[in-house]
C-alpha cells in the first residue's frame, strides 16, 4: 500500500542532484543485511544489532567464523529466505538489489587506521603469529610491531598493500560469482556509486556514535533506543578508539614514519583514500540533508 501523500519522509540526495526517498511504510517490512567490513567496528555493531534486537523484537542472524565469505549462489538463497524484520550480519559482498529486496547498511574506517589495526589483530596471539610466519616467512614479520615490519618490508622489497574496503562494496558479475566467494574488486567509482544508490548508509567507524544515531533516525524500526544505548555508556571496549595504537604504543615520531610509509609506498593507498573520502562525504550529505547535523545530535 503507498504511504499517505502527506508523510514527509527524509529525502536523501546523491551526486548529480539525484536524490531517493526514504520511505518508512516501505523499510520497516524490508530485511536488514550488515555485510560488515572487518576491522571497522563491526563486533561493536554486532553487539548493538543484538541488544536492539531483544527491544525491537527483529531476528538477527550473524555467521560463524566458518562462513564468512559465502558464495554468491549461498548468499542470495540466504537473503531471499529471510524474513520481514530480519537482520543478517556476515563478512559478504554486496548483491545486486535493483529490486530493493533489503535494507543495506555498513561502517568503512580511515584507511591507516584499518591498515594498523589488522596488523594487530593477525598478530593477537601465539597461535596466529605461528601461522603467519609459516605462511610468510620473509615479509610476514609475524613477531614484528608495525613500525619495525615496515621497515623490514621496505628492506626486503615486499610488496605493501592496504586492505581494500571498496571490495565489499563491489556487485559481482556472473563470471565472478561462479567461480569465487570472497568480494570481488572494482574501480573506486563503481563502490562509491552502489554507497550512493544501493546503501541505506555507510557510516564511519571514527564517528561510531553519529553513525547510530544517524541510522536510529533513518531506520527506527531496527536501531529505535540506540541512543538511550549510548547515554547508558561504553558499548564495548573498542568503540571509538584505536586498540592498536593503544597496543604499539607509537610515539609522535613512530606514528609519521607509519602514515610516511603507508602513504607513499602501499600500492593502493590512492584508490584507498580516494573511496573512504568519499565515503565520508555521502555521509555527511545523508546526515545533512536529514537534518542530523544539529549540535544537539551530534553531542
Amino acid at each position: 500500500m503507498a504511504s499517505p501523500s502527506h508523510v514527509a519522509h527524509p529525502r536523501i540526495f546523491l551526486s548529480g542532484g539525484a536524490h531517493r526517498v526514504l520511505k518508512t511504510s516501505t523499510n520497516r517490512t524490508r530485511p536488514l543485511v550488515y555485510n560488515r567490513v572487518p576491522k571497522a567496528a563491526s563486533t561493536s555493531m554486532i553487539v548493538v544489532l543484538q541488544r536492539l534486537a531483544r527491544r525491537n523484537h527483529f531476528g538477527v542472524t550473524s555467521a560463524p567464523a566458518m562462513q564468512y565469505w559465502p558464495r554468491l549462489t549461498e548468499l542470495r538463497a540466504r537473503l531471499e529466505s529471510l524474513r520481514p524484520d530480519h537482520c543478517y550480519i556476515n563478512h559478504c559482498s554486496t548483491l545486486d538489489d535493483s529490486r530493493r529486496q533489503w535494507l543495506w547498511i555498513n561502517i568503512v574506517r580511515e584507511p591507516l587506521a584499518h591498515y594498523e589495526s589488522l596488523h594487530y589483530w593477525e598478530r593477537r596471539g601465539l597461535r596466529e603469529r605461528a601461522r603467519l610466519q609459516k605462511r610468510d616467512p620473509v615479509c610476514g614479520c609475524a613477531h614484528l610491531e608495525l613500525a619495525p615490519c615496515l621497515s623490514v618490508r621496505l628492506q626486503r622489497k615486499c610488496p605493501i598493500r592496504l586492505w581494500q574496503q571498496r571490495n565489499l562494496f563491489c556487485v559481482p558479475d556472473a563470471s565472478w560469482a561462479a567461480h569465487e566467494n570472497g568480494p570481488p574488486p572494482c574501480s573506486v567509482e563503481e563502490a562509491l556509486q552502489i554507497v550512493q544508490q544501493q546503501y541505506l548508509l555507510v557510516g564511519l567507524a571514527e564517528e561510531f556514535d553519529v553513525t547510530l544515531r544517524a541510522l536510529e533516525a533513518l531506520l527506527p524500526r531496527y536501531f529505535a533506543g540506540a541512543s538511550q544505548m549510548l547515554a547508558d555508556g561504553p558499548i564495548a571496549a573498542n568503540v571509538g578508539s584505536s586498540k592498536a595504537a593503544t597496543r604499539s604504543a607509537a610515539k609522535n615520531l613512530t606514528r609519521q614514519y607509519i602514515e610516511h610509509v603507508l602513504v607513499h609506498n602501499a600500492t593502493n593507498y590512492a584508490g584507498e583514500r580516494l573511496f573512504y573520502e568519499g565515503v565520508r562525504r555521502v555521509f555527511r550529505e545523508k546526515l545533512a540533508e536529514a537534518s542530523l547535523h544539529s549540535r544537539a545530535f551530534l553531542s
